[in-house]
């Protein structure tokens, strides 16, 4: 549930947090965005809301915050070899 933005935004004096890894969805994911500081990373590594093209709210962005998704089965199959780096 999202019982848990009070008490971030609490306990970083209602800033947020750097960076936020998340596999949430719906709902859930909405409230993890709010949870993000100024320039700080969003990185989702969960698909549901690609795959049903899920929206974001965008004024925080104004912020310079960022929103990044990432999807490490694609990335093997697109790039295989890629560890080898």
């Amino acid at each position: 549930n999202s019982d848990f933005l009070p008490s971030l935004m609490e306990e970083t004096q209602g800033r947020g947090v750097d960076i936020v890894l998340n596999s949430l969805s719906g709902k859930l994911l909405h409230t993890s965005w709010e949870c993000v500081a100024p320039f700080g990373r969003f990185i989702e590594v969960g698909k549901r809301d690609f795959l049903a093209n899920g929206q974001l709210a965008m004024a925080p962005f104004i912020e310079n915050r960022s929103y990044i998704g990432f999807d490490l089965f694609q990335m093997g199959k697109q790039n295989p070899r890629a560890h080898e780096r």
